[in-house]
């Protein structure tokens, strides 16, 4: 689960590695995989394109916590991960950094974001 103020790894190829949580688009306090958050940008390579301190859009792709799927099985990942997202809800970057769960389905009821699910499972290379 992450929360306000979480540190989460960046799991696309946007020369970013590390984010911090400041707000998400739930009432809830805790996020789960598939939400869509509000990140600050706190780690980053030198050919990146986003700077430190940059706000932008992320969905949850892996989490700490272990969640069901449809067959009545557990899956948890080793670390909180997020893809980037543009203000249209659109990938920024064009692959995705390890594993991700394809049962996974946006919780946001942004129709933008719900359109462009499919991108975000196009690049994905490696599905749990």
């Amino acid at each position: 689960m992450v929360q306000l103020r979480s540190l989460v790894r960046i799991a696309d190829n946007s020369g970013c590695f590390l984010a911090q949580c400041i707000g998400f688009f739930k009432k809830k306090s805790k996020l789960k995989v598939g939400d869509v958050l509000v990140l600050s940008i706190k780690g980053v390579y030198s050919f990146s394109s986003l700077k430190k301190g940059d706000v932008t859009f992320g969905v949850l792709v892996r989490t700490v916590k272990e969640f069901s799927i449809y067959t009545g099985d557990y899956i948890k990942f080793s670390e909180n991960s997020v893809i980037l997202l543009n203000s249209l809800f659109i990938p920024q970057f064009n692959r995705i950094l390890g594993p991700f769960c394809l049962e996974f389905w946006p919780r946001s009821n942004r129709k933008n974001f719900q359109r462009n699910y499919f991108r975000v499972i196009s690049i994905g290379s490696f599905f749990v």
